[in-house]
């Protein structure tokens, strides 16, 4: 699993970070509903580097503001990500989507995921 952030930001340090680690409250699903990313293709444009996908929802669980995250490997180094957010998938549902890439994939593995946000 990867995670992509690639709001770019104003370079500069984070003037503070606050974690808690402990267990989660509740209870989890029996099990997390399944979300595949197939057809992923490399391309360009003007506005830059990209990759094309279908993002299908393989439970019974509609999802909302479900983000595909994508990383390009090279060499076994990550030379670019990105991520889209797909903004409502119906359960069994599919949806096409540009990700568009921070970095350059060009001759890259390209990997994806999608982690549900619905869990029930």
């Amino acid at each position: 699993m990867f995670w992509v952030n690639n709001q770019v930001t104003a370079v500069g340090k984070a003037a503070s970070l606050d974690v808690r680690v402990g267990a989660a409250k509740g209870r989890a699903p029996g099990s997390v509903p399944r979300i595949a990313v197939s057809g992923l293709a490399p391309g360009s444009d003007s506005d830059g580097a990209f990759a094309k996908a279908v993002v299908r929802n393989a439970s019974r669980v509609a999802q909302r503001q479900l983000t595909v995250y994508c990383v390009a490997r090279r060499g076994g180094r990550i030379v670019a990500a990105g991520s889209a957010v797909v903004p409502a998938l119906p359960a069994g549902g599919r949806a096409p989507v540009t990700i568009f890439f921070i970095g350059d994939p060009a001759g890259a593995t390209l990997e994806a995921v999608a982690p549900a946000t619905v869990l029930r």
